[in-house]
């Protein structure tokens, strides 16, 4: 397969009741064109007329792309690159504490088809006020909070390395 004419479409569902924030871009020197619908997309902001057409028609040329995935949403995008691509996951949580981002790459093997990118939210150990761990009666003020990325190609799971986002929130 030529990495050269690899058309991706990209399909972000947030199941979590977060606002998920995703940054991702190509490789070093890679090009990389988008081409979406969404307020929620942002590339880069050119007010030229033709370059607003050649962007509607072709794509936008970028070398990053941020994506503002609201709770229970999605957002479909279709990308061009000659390169792996690099995601990174942001929980953006009012008064969360201890924010770690979560990562995944896609490697050109699996570009050039329709991919569901699924972010799901797991619930950890609650946390007194303390900072320790709340056991039987005490109520937790904080509970860990895991987003799990995962990329299915025709609902089959992508056997890639995920890296969990992790953050405390306060509950």
């Amino acid at each position: 397969m030529s990495v050269i004419l690899n058309n991706t479409e990209l399909n972000f569902i947030n199941k979590t009741n977060y606002f998920i924030e995703i940054i991702f871009s190509g490789e070093q020197e890679s090009n990389l064109r988008v081409v979406h619908n969404s307020s929620n997309v942002i590339t880069k902001i050119d007010s030229n007329l033709i370059s607003a057409l050649f962007a509607y028609v072709w794509g936008e040329d970028t070398n990053i792309v941020r994506i503002n995935l609201l709770p229970k949403n999605s957002v479909n995008i279709k990308i061009k690159c000659n390169a792996n691509l690099n995601f990174q996951i942001h929980p953006k949580i009012k008064d969360a504490i201890s924010t770690e981002y979560g990562e995944f790459d896609i490697d050109t093997e699996f570009q050039n088809t329709k991919l569901e990118v699924e972010l799901t939210a797991n619930y950890g150990i609650g946390y007194c006020e303390n900072g320790d761990v709340a056991i039987n009666v005490n109520q937790p003020v904080f509970r860990d909070l895991c987003v799990n990325p995962r990329v299915y190609m025709d609902t089959q799971l992508l056997d890639i390395d995920y890296k969990t986002s992790f953050c405390k929130i306060k509950v």
